[in-house]
């Protein structure tokens, strides 16, 4: 006679259990994903500018140093952002509050950090091997300022920072004068480990 005998139950629990804990890791990764997806690499710095001899005296203190006091007055303050964008690029965004009213400013990426002088920071950071100056390799951030001397402005490119390539600051420029009226020292990262 045969003799049939009942399922074992530990192993029904044990396989409601692994679907449980499938559907719960599956659940989790479906959350988390998401997040991860949309997370975007970001350097920010923001700063009120600082007089050339207060800078002198701890360039740490602030980062950035104003060298033309009527176009960017001590006080004033600006915020920059470097972040990736969707073209596997670099965003580059500059605020600034406090500077004077409607005034054109030109505003650049740079390659050194900023220094006591209005010349310290270098050379404009260039995309490519090509050594000219146009909008297409480099990051221009022309402003005017509004009547309260408040201005955005964000410059987008599909390219970024590059092995061996270094960026450290923006230098403003009072398109009046033609000279550097102030410096922001920022860490540009290299955000895509494919440039």
């Amino acid at each position: 006679m045969w003799r049939v005998e009942p399922p074992r139950r530990r192993s029904c629990t044990l396989a409601r259990m692994s679907a449980k804990l499938v559907l719960a890791l599956g659940v989790a990764l479906a959350l988390v994903a998401p997040a991860v997806a949309l997370a975007s690499p970001t350097v920010n710095v923001q700063a009120r500018f600082a007089s050339a001899a207060s800078y002198v005296a701890d360039p740490r203190a602030t980062p950035a140093v104003t060298y033309n006091r009527a176009s960017v007055p001590v006080g004033s303050w600006a915020s920059v952002t470097q972040s990736a964008n969707d073209l596997g690029g670099m965003d580059v965004s500059l605020r600034v509050t406090g500077l004077r009213p409607q005034e054109s400013y030109d505003a650049k990426v740079y390659t050194g950090r900023c220094t006591k002088g209005p010349d310290g920071a270098g050379a404009p950071f260039r995309n490519g091997p090509s050594m000219q100056s146009y909008a297409a390799n480099e990051f221009w951030l022309d402003f005017k300022t509004d009547r309260n001397g408040r201005a955005s402005v964000l410059t987008t490119h599909y390219w970024g920072i590059a092995k061996g390539q270094h960026a450290n600051s923006v230098v403003i420029t009072s398109a009046r004068a033609h000279e550097p009226a102030a410096c922001v020292t920022v860490p540009f990262k290299r955000l895509n480990p494919g440039w």
